[in-house]
């Protein structure tokens, strides 16, 4: 009876190894041509070029356009929007030339990004809601994390006959900054979203405004504070409501 049992129990061992390998070896094979299209390993946190090449892969169609219900997809943009990829903006081991450049990679292409997204989402074929929240919270982030840094290139540019030029293009990259603020509030009144994607979106604005605050003229924080306050209308939930409070409180400062 055990030797019967014993045969028996190997049996399905064998046969769950079998099916085991099966699904190593698909998960293997989509991985593997993901990464043959450009995307880089799903693993590892990525640098400005990562994001390049994957933004490449995805508005070329090489793969298929990620989205959350998609269980590739939902791994792609678990690793794109992974705060984990803003590590190397801090790390010092890294020239301040080699962070900014793959900041401004990293940032331009979630812009292009995210119009691909908003260009396919606006055809009405596909319902994108989620997926542009989760793009527009870690540019956020990603804004927010870059401010010190640019400040740090900036204290680098040699005072040459093309110092004018550089300072004026960093000042265009702090106005861009600036300008995802203002895109951030006209997103919580858009009713394309739900109340569960506004709220998200509102805890990342509430996160990060914080760190923008330094860099924001005076005209634009009483605008902003103006819209945050109207913003009070449209949250019922004490969260949110919370947040809103603090943030007008922080620019009433």
């Amino acid at each position: 009876m055990i030797r019967g049992f014993s045969r028996s129990l190997a049996l399905v061992v064998l046969l769950l190894a079998v099916v085991w390998d099966g699904q190593l070896h698909a998960a293997t094979a989509w991985r593997i041509s993901y990464l043959n299209a450009g995307v880089a390993s799903l693993d590892q946190k990525w640098l400005g070029v990562d994001y390049e090449r994957a933004t490449q892969a995805i508005i070329t169609e090489k793969i298929p356009l990620p989205t959350f219900n998609d269980s590739k997809g939902k791994e792609v943009l678990k690793r794109m929007v992974s705060e984990e990829n803003l590590a190397f903006i801090q790390n010092k081991e890294l020239s301040v030339a080699t962070r900014f450049d793959n900041f401004m990679l990293m940032q331009t292409s979630l812009s292009a990004l995210l119009g691909h997204y908003v260009t396919i989402a606006n055809q009405g074929k596909v319902s994108l809601p989620d997926e542009l929240i989760a793009f527009y919270g870690f540019m956020l982030k990603a804004a927010a994390s870059g401010i010190g840094l640019t400040d740090e290139f900036m204290a680098t540019i040699p005072q040459d006959d093309k110092y004018e030029t550089r300072i004026e293009g960093l000042k265009k990259t702090r106005k861009a900054i600036i300008d995802m603020l203002i895109g951030a509030e006209m997103t919580l009144n858009e009713n394309y979203y739900s109340k569960r994607n506004r709220a998200d979106l509102l805890l990342v604005v509430s996160e990060t405004l914080p760190r923008f605050k330094p860099i924001l003229p005076r005209d634009f924080q009483i605008e902003y504070r103006v819209k945050l306050e109207k913003q009070k209308t449209k949250f019922k939930d004490k969260k949110s409501l919370q947040r809103l409070n603090q943030m007008t409180e922080l620019l009433a400062g």
